[in-house]
């Protein structure tokens, strides 16, 4: 209220004019209720400016996790289709992943006949397979069993 009073006592004095008090209580009315339009406005404004921003951040972040659970999806079914091809073909069988979702399956065998075939180079060997593969399928014959 005392900022108030001293806007107006200083535009009073700078137009040579004076007021009662009840024009100045009106006055003072008048001020706050601008003031507070103002402030509401502002608030609005920057509402909807932070609005489009946070849709933005939840659209990326809902498809980045939708991204990961397909991804994961995708894992599991290939880690399970990696073991069972161990088991029958008795070879090591690398999972590798080929685009942001899906993964390929790779025997050892395979690996060898794209090597001979140079769809592979000659330096592709067993390390870097592992090092590349997100899952090495074993057959039975070379898995440790533990006994009780």
């Amino acid at each position: 209220m005392n900022t108030l009073r001293s806007i107006l006592k200083s535009k009073e004095s700078i137009h040579g004019v004076t007021f009662d008090a009840q024009e100045r209580t009106a006055i003072y009315w008048a001020m706050t209720a601008y003031a507070a339009r103002r402030v509401a406005e502002f608030k609005t404004r920057e509402i909807k400016g932070e609005l489009p921003n946070f849709f933005k951040v939840i659209f990326s972040a809902t498809w980045d996790n939708w991204i990961l659970y397909f991804r994961k999806l995708a894992f599991k079914r290939a880690k399970k289709a990696a073991q069972l091809r161990a088991y029958t073909e008795n070879r090591k069988i690398y999972v590798i992943r080929k685009s942001q979702i899906s993964y390929i399956l790779l025997s050892t065998f395979e690996v060898e006949q794209n090597k001979k075939l140079r769809i592979l180079g000659k330096s592709v060997d067993a390390m870097k397979l592992t090092a590349t593969a997100d899952y090495v399928a074993l057959p039975f014959s070379t898995m440790k069993v533990k006994r009780s």
